[in-house]
């Protein structure tokens, strides 16, 4: 009896040890850049409070900033959170914690996917291996990972329920209970985590693939009554308990949040590139092998629903105005599970695949090492002349590895495919190895500013109050979060609320008029206020009154101050 043929590798990073190495990498990134520079803009150290202060209440219903309410998104990720301060304690260190574990699911969804849907005759081990580390490897994911945020578990929810959605189409609508039950769970917990846009990836795919197959048997397990159940179980419960406590509360978050947020772009009316930008430079080099991909996935089968899906959430939210860097990125997994199912593989007559992939492949890493190079020199300079040595030093660190990247992708010229992927793995390391050293040396770059508040947390005397007075998006958890304390927000605007934040906590909240006579009390005071302030109308310096002011610490966006001189 002939032995059988032994299963058919593509030429992808497939090595165990080269995955283990892809998620170190990822951990060590996240959580030891998140060290050095602390929590990083208005948006994480707003997370970060919110669960503090929901821990610290024991309520898992209500989230709450600065002791009112806050109902800007549903409470899963501020969960999350919780769950990380009660093991670790409360830290910025802990609430990077989540974002990595939400990280590693998305890899093991993509990675199962990827099994699922190897080509018949290939080793379905090593194309899953395959999969996750070619996610592993895109910066933009590894620094998605990074982010406290909605934006990571959102990904990873539309992920796990897109791969049900692929394997139904692949399956003829039959993936089976386990994949079904598992696309329903993961659109219940988007829902408790960013609402009804979990739905996008995972329905645009699902259409594709029906009128793709002209079949409408692929849409059955969206339809599955126990799966419906468990969709309804899981995201229902928290819907109902948080309307009881505050009624509207469901109106708000299904209707006024959508066509309030989303769709109107009243806080995020960005251009369009702000969303592409960080899909097609935040994949590379990978997202080269997608010209040679394409054309083998459509000579596969299969292409209509992955493609869908990786384009759902850019296209989508280029039509519509409100636009962050991080709308697009729920296409990144669909772009790895493309580039790793369109891999060239030897055929059963032992003939070569299609080049185009490697070739791209090897062209975009030249590239994104090039220009990766070209961009680190230029930093250097300007740090060195500015005299911001340590700042030099990173840059200087990332120049390095971009210009070893580049030696290394020119080497692969020569060398077969295998190789040329291994060094794209290498050097996309290599670019996100740098660029987090360089947000550790040099973190206001994304605006962290912990170093700004320690040094006056560490001159405060007990039962001293806290002011903060910045504009409508600035950073107005950080002094609290850091104090683990509430504080005093002068001219505060709640967005999408049911109610002024006032109402809740009027201590808390106050007009901007009123900050001079609290800060020349007789007591001391500690206020962090914006360093330059465009808008005359919302100039906090204007309002302190006659008195010292006392510059505790500084930099360009902050200004902590306060009305005592220091001993």
């Amino acid at each position: 009896m002939d032995a059988p043929a032994p299963a058919l590798r593509p030429p992808l990073p497939t090595s165990r040890g080269l995955l283990l190495a892809s998620l170190v990498g990822l951990a060590a990134t996240v959580l030891l850049s998140g060290w050095a520079s602390g929590l990083a803009g208005s948006t994480e150290t707003r997370y970060a409070e919110i669960a503090r202060e929901m821990l610290a209440r024991g309520d898992f219903v209500v989230p709450t900033l600065n002791g009112a309410p806050h109902l800007e998104k549903p409470p899963f990720a501020y969960w999350a959170l919780m769950a990380s301060y009660a093991v670790l304690g409360v830290g910025d260190v802990a609430a990077r914690v989540p974002g990595l574990l939400a990280a590693a699911a998305t890899l093991a969804a993509v990675a199962a996917a990827a099994r699922r849907l190897a080509p018949a005759g290939a080793d379905a081990r090593a194309t899953g291996r395959g999969a996750a580390v070619v996610l592993a490897t895109m910066p933009a994911y590894v620094f998605l990972a990074r982010t406290v945020s909605t934006d990571v578990w959102l990904v990873a929810c539309t992920t796990v329920a897109g791969a049900g959605v692929a394997v139904s189409a692949a399956t003829d609508g039959r993936p089976g209970l386990r994949w079904t039950l598992a696309m329903h769970a993961a659109l219940g917990v988007g829902m408790l985590v960013k609402g009804p846009a979990v739905l996008l990836t995972p329905i645009v795919g699902a259409v594709a693939a029906a009128v793709a197959a002209r079949r409408v048997r692929v849409l059955r397990p969206l339809v599955h009554p126990v799966g419906l159940l468990v969709s309804l179980a899981t995201a229902a419960s928290w819907y109902v308990a948080g309307d009881a406590r505050l009624p509207g509360l469901l109106d708000l978050y299904l209707t006024r949040r959508v066509t309030g947020g989303v769709l109107s772009g009243e806080h995020h009316d960005n251009p369009w590139w702000v969303v592409w930008g960080p899909v097609l430079l935040g994949s590379a080099p990978w997202v080269g092998a997608l010209f040679g991909a394409v054309p083998t996935l459509r000579r596969r089968g299969g292409l209509a629903p992955l493609a869908a899906m990786a384009l759902a959430a850019p296209v989508f939210f280029t039509l519509v105005p409100s636009r962050l860097p991080t709308y697009g990125l729920p296409s990144l997994p669909w772009v790895a599970l493309m580039v790793t199912l369109g891999a060239p593989r030897d055929d059963a007559d032992g003939e070569r695949g299609d080049r185009a992939w490697r070739t791209h492949l090897r062209r975009a890493t030249e590239a994104t090492a090039a220009v990766a190079a070209l961009g680190a020199v230029v930093l250097l300079v300007v740090r060195a002349t500015e005299g911001r040595w340590p700042a030099a030093v990173a840059t200087a660190a990332l120049v390095a590895v971009a210009l070893v990247g580049a030696a290394l992708a020119v080497a692969a010229r020569r060398r077969a495919a295998p190789e040329g992927a291994r060094l794209a793995a290498a050097a996309a390391l290599a670019v996100v190895a740098a660029g987090a050293v360089a947000l550790a040396v040099v973190p206001e770059a994304v605006g962290g500013h912990r170093r700004l508040v320690e040094r006056a947390l560490s001159l405060r005397s007990a039962g001293e109050e806290l002011g903060v007075a910045v504009h409508k998006d600035g950073d107005w958890a950080l002094l609290p979060f850091y104090a683990a304390s509430e504080a005093r927000f002068f001219g505060y605007g709640e967005r999408l609320a049911l109610r002024p934040p006032s109402e809740d906590a009027p201590g808390n909240f106050v007009e901007l008029d009123a900050l001079g006579p609290w800060f020349r009390a007789p007591q001391r005071r500690w206020l962090m206020l914006r360093t330059v302030v465009k808008d005359p109308r919302r100039d906090p310096w204007r309002r302190l009154g006659d008195g010292p002011v006392v510059v505790v610490t500084r930099d360009d966006l902050y200004t902590v101050v306060t009305n005592r001189p220091l001993e």
